[in-house]
């Protein structure tokens, strides 16, 4: 038997199923800057990282253990930069003839697109904003799964870098 709170989520009216799904889209739409955020902080670091180790590399008197430390660094870093590059590009696709995803709205003349809103029933545009939800859901899922990746593949990366830097002197001791 269902209880009432659970009835109670439930939209009733055309009105209020649309107000809901503007609610679930903007809830979804929240957690782009948050994953962003994270992204960005993590290019910071690694760009630093490898910056670092860059300005301190000397190639013509490099020992094996100073090569081998660069490769024990430059194997995850370069896998956190295509997990970083994965969730910064994500997929675009889907939306096909949506009227809420801007990719299928580009593709309409300004006047085909006012007039197909104009004309969309409630029902039709609450369906089309849950859509939307759902499609932002799968890229954000995305999003987060390659920025975890990323942080993993950084975090592999620091004692190779740590050791790397105490190999290579740095400019000033040269």
């Amino acid at each position: 038997m269902q209880d009432d709170t659970s009835r109670a989520a439930v939209p009733g009216s055309d009105q209020e199923r649309v107000q809901a799904a503007w609610n679930q889209l903007n809830l979804v739409l929240g957690f782009f800057p948050r994953v962003d955020t994270r992204l960005s902080a993590v290019l910071a670091l690694d760009l630093g990282m490898f910056a670092l180790a860059g300005d301190r590399w000397l190639s013509h008197d490099a020992s094996w253990r100073v090569i081998a430390c660069a490769v024990a660094f430059a194997i995850p870093i370069c896998a956190s930069f295509y997990h970083l590059w994965d969730a910064i590009v994500p997929d675009r696709r889907g939306g096909a003839n949506s009227l809420v995803f801007f990719r299928s709205i580009a593709k309409l003349q300004e006047s085909e697109f006012r007039t197909r809103y104009m004309n969309l029933s409630s029902a039709e545009l609450a369906c089309d904003l849950l859509e939307q939800a759902w499609r932002n859901s799968k890229v954000l899922e995305c999003k987060f799964t390659a920025l975890r990746k990323a942080c993993i593949a950084t975090a592999f990366s620091v004692p190779p870098w740590v050791w790397l830097l105490m190999e290579l002197p740095d400019k000033a001791s040269r």
